[in-house]
């Protein structure tokens, strides 16, 4: 148990596979007495198949992916990548969008002045582009020449 870190995998589980072998027999059996055959004849087919089929499922699921398809979005059928129609539906496919989507472009800051109003002593801030002008306090509405850098 102690010393090896390997990721805890289900199918690694011998427990797993018992499982999957008592589930395949008690499917097969319940499909043969629904048709009207054996149940027993079943129960053996499923129990020796059912570990197969999920190995065959666990083996197939999603590795197509990497095998060049993609599902088309209409019918849900795997379809090569490169393909503009879908072969099965027949419907026009989106293009792949991109893996790599890059970030998104930062938010310019611009610099202000901080200063006070000589009248009323309010704090006010300017962009630095509006140095030298003459404006109206915002608080006592008295003239005030904003400065060409901030206080301290």
């Amino acid at each position: 148990m102690g010393g090896h870190n390997q990721p805890f995998v289900l199918w690694n589980e011998p427990l797993f596979w018992v499982f999957c072998w008592a589930i395949g027999g008690i499917i097969g059996a319940a499909i043969n007495t629904r048709k009207g055959w054996d149940a027993t004849v079943g129960f053996f087919g499923g129990f020796i198949l059912g570990p197969v089929l999920v190995w065959l499922f666990l083996l197939q699921s999603d590795n197509k992916k990497g095998m060049g398809l993609k599902k088309c979005p209409y019918c849900a059928e795997w379809v090569k990548r490169k393909a503009t129609v879908c072969r099965y539906c027949h419907k026009e496919l989106p293009p792949d969008i991109p893996v790599n989507i890059p970030p998104p472009q930062a938010i310019p800051v611009y610099p202000t002045i901080n200063f006070a109003c000589p009248s009323c002593r309010q704090r006010l801030s300017a962009p630095c582009e509006k140095a030298g002008v003459t404006t109206a306090c915002r608080f006592c509405k008295q003239p005030v020449t904003i400065p060409t850098h901030s206080d301290a």
